[in-house]
């Protein structure tokens, strides 16, 4: 069963033509944590810094979180946890390089968006850690996290790079002014 649905999955995927190729692990994972960090309008060899304290503050997250289980003495809830905030990232992003080997599927940390949940909640508990050990140094921490992300969204609405994308409203348009009952709609994109 698990050959013929992956038989289907990989006729699926379009050809290297529509520019994909091999995506190391190494990249694949930064490059999500970066998007979950700072978005996808923002060079990474320029503010990687900023990207480890987001690493920082997720770490932090998982960690505390998982010495509170194991202070508890609650392994269910401990794997549960993990599974979740850990697994709900990492499972995803090994699974996609796998299957890189049989056919190249990463296109982008779009792809990885379905994890961002796991990675927000962990940041938000390694942020509420911070605040109770220190206030001055979590405002501070939260002024710089704000003024990047700030950074990244005037960069995606104002650099032309980032506005370069489909446009899909005049052809809907276009097909509302003329359909039809009978009409049938194909779209047939790179993707």
């Amino acid at each position: 069963v698990v050959g013929l649905v992956s038989a289907m999955v990989i006729q699926r995927i379009p050809e290297l033509g529509s520019n994909r190729t091999f995506v190391p692990l190494w990249m694949l994972v930064r490059d999500g944590f970066n998007s979950f960090s700072l978005g996808l309008s923002v060079v990474y060899e320029q503010i990687w810094y900023l990207d480890l304290i987001f690493w920082a503050l997720y770490t932090t997250g998982v960690a505390v979180l998982t010495y509170e289980q194991i202070r508890l003495k609650n392994v269910s809830l401990l794997i549960i946890q993990l599974a979740l905030l850990v697994g709900y990232i990492f499972i995803p992003m090994v699974l996609m390089w796998l299957f890189s080997f049989i056919a190249p599927l990463y296109m982008g940390s779009r792809y990885l968006l379905m994890c961002l949940p796991a990675f927000v909640l962990s940041v938000a508990v390694g942020l509420d850690v911070l605040w109770h050990r220190s206030r001055l140094v979590s405002v501070v921490v939260i002024c710089v996290l704000l003024a990047a992300t700030t950074y990244s969204l005037i960069r995606y609405f104002t650099v032309d790079y980032y506005a370069n994308k489909e446009d899909y409203r005049s052809a809907a348009r276009l097909i509302a002014a003329n359909e039809s009952g009978a009409d049938v709609i194909v779209l047939n994109g790179s993707e």
